[in-house]
């Protein structure tokens, strides 16, 4: 598929290279390269995976599902940094998409992805500071000179490896959440009080009166592939009720999830798909993806029927994943951002997700202020309890205009 913003046809057939004119900056000690396609990258990625903090969101593997829509919308402009010898020490996933009349050096895969951020080798964290990093940026817009403004989103504020967190940066509107995972019983007791325990016993117990019942995790692939259905028509009507916008509307998006859904368990990007059945019918379906020891929940959906609603079964079936994973060994389960009663209950590390927003060129400049403007709105209404229960009211009434599948959601 062609990049919208290529004019050579032949572009993405050739590892096109574009060095760094000095060969390796005197000021960073690092040979900076750009290249325009995944597999140019390909061999320093693989290399660096390894040895590199990274969640899924930053895998070859990822960016390689991504691809069609990545090639459609955004010409790959990936950094990769090496030492003096050729050991690759840091990539940055970038592209350039054309926004309006300015091009933004951002993100190269942004569908569906909970985490953005580059891979950096521990090496970098000393020979990176806040100087050497601002440096890395000057050298970047040289690098890259049609490039307006340099936008990179939704870094994880905990992640030290990232160099980019000792630039100025924008505080996001959300805020993530993790539990650090200990044996099922040893957790269990530790997150929920013995009122708390007893209800979700109760519920359990009542729902097994009701009809019965089963939790249980999906192994093969065409049974995976059922339940990612039934979860795009249950998120789909959650969220048309709530007047949220549809972002499975997208067949782009449902067929990245159905291909990580798909992906073989062993890969890097290991999907796990859960669901609830009682009396046969799934209730509730649950999707994330394990990097390593480290589980991604990313999607739920619930039945929208009245009848199964008392015996909340999205909070049955989290619990019963959330086992699945200690039981396993996992060593952290990540909830991803926003704040639900569940989430304080039992996440016991949180964080912020920042924006790094830097102007390349005086156009670069007026389009990064407007952006900064932005979010501060969206920060200010989501901080603000009053604003953001206004906002969803108005939400609410939106969805219900006829001819509405939903609005602009905040966050």
């Amino acid at each position: 598929m062609a990049n919208a913003l290529t004019t050579d046809p032949m572009r993405h057939r050739h590892d096109f290279l574009r060095a760094d004119p000095a060969g390796t900056s005197a000021e960073l000690g690092v040979a900076l390269e750009v290249v325009d396609s995944l597999d140019a990258a390909k061999q320093a990625w693989r290399a660096l995976e390894p040895a590199c903090a990274r969640t899924p969101f930053q895998t070859f593997d990822w960016h390689r599902l991504q691809q069609n829509e990545i090639l459609a919308t955004r010409q790959p402009t990936i950094v990769i940094g090496r030492a003096p010898a050729g050991v690759p020490l840091f990539i940055l996933p970038l592209g350039i998409e054309r926004r309006g009349p300015v091009n933004v050096l951002t993100w190269l895969a942004r569908r569906q992805t909970s985490y953005c951020g580059g891979l950096f080798h521990p090496a970098t964290t000393a020979l990176l500071d806040a100087t050497a990093t601002a440096r890395l940026v000057e050298r970047i817009a040289t690098l890259v000179p049609e490039a307006h403004a340099m936008v990179l989103p939704d870094q994880r504020d905990d992640d030290e490896s990232n160099p980019f967190r000792r630039l100025p940066r924008v505080r996001g509107a959300g805020i993530g959440h993790s539990i650090t995972l200990a044996p099922w019983g040893v957790l269990y007791a530790a997150r929920g009080n013995r009122r708390t325990r007893h209800n979700d016993r109760r519920r359990e117990k009542r729902l097994a009166e009701f009809a019965p019942w089963q939790a249980r995790i999906a192994e093969h692939p065409d049974d995976r592939t059922r339940l990612m259905q039934i979860m795009f028509q249950q998120k789909r009507i959650w969220m048309r009720e709530r007047g949220i916008e549809d972002f499975l509307a997208d067949g782009n998006n449902r067929a990245l999830l159905l291909a990580a859904a798909s992906a073989p368990a062993a890969s890097a990007v290991a999907p796990l798909v859960a669901c609830l059945e009682v009396a046969g019918e799934t209730v509730a379906v649950s999707f994330g993806l394990s990097q390593g020891p480290w589980h991604y929940s990313l999607i739920t959906s619930v039945h929208p029927g009245e009848a199964y609603r008392p015996f909340t079964p999205g909070e049955i079936l989290f619990r019963h994943v959330l086992k699945y994973a200690c039981d396993r060994g996992m060593e952290s389960f990540d909830l991803g951002i926003g704040t639900t009663l569940q989430k304080e209950q039992y996440a016991d590390q949180r964080f912020r997700l920042f924006h790094t927003l830097v102007p390349l060129t005086v156009p670069g400049r007026f389009y990064v202020a407007a952006l900064r403007a932005q979010l501060a709105v969206k920060r200010l209404i989501k901080e603000t309890p009053v604003m953001w229960e206004l906002f969803q009211r108005l939400r609410r009434l939106r969805a219900d205009v006829p001819g509405r599948s939903g609005g602009s959601a905040a966050g």
